[in-house]
């Protein structure tokens, strides 16, 4: 029996769970050039998301390929003292085609699940 649209009629290897890793992080600093830190990081693991910067704090999330997710989020935890919240179904939750930077004033808040 297979499932439309669920995860029991995907094989194994194509679930987003295979393949991708997603997370949001805090960062408690800002500067006019971490958001370009970020980008940098993104581009170079082939990952997407976004970046905010407050007066002090930056937050955003990534979605990165499984190979190199952990390795992402861990450079954020350790370059940046970021705190991470991974996502277990790795969607993040604003999606973009490419790294974004937001403006400060867009409404990024998330509820914990």
């Amino acid at each position: 029996l297979t499932v439309l649209g669920g995860v029991e009629g995907q094989a194994d290897g194509w679930k987003m769970t295979d393949r991708f890793h997603g997370f949001r992080y805090s960062i408690p600093t800002s500067s006019a050039t971490l958001h370009s830190t970020l980008l940098a990081l993104a581009q170079s693991s082939s990952c997407f998301g976004w970046s905010q910067t407050s007066s002090s704090s930056t937050v955003g999330e990534y979605r990165c390929p499984k190979s190199v997710g952990l390795t992402v989020q861990k450079t954020l935890e350790d370059e940046h003292s970021a705190v991470i919240k991974v996502y277990e179904d790795t969607k993040i939750k604003l999606h973009f085609s490419r790294f974004k930077e937001l403006d400060e004033k867009r409404i990024t808040c998330f509820k914990d699940e």
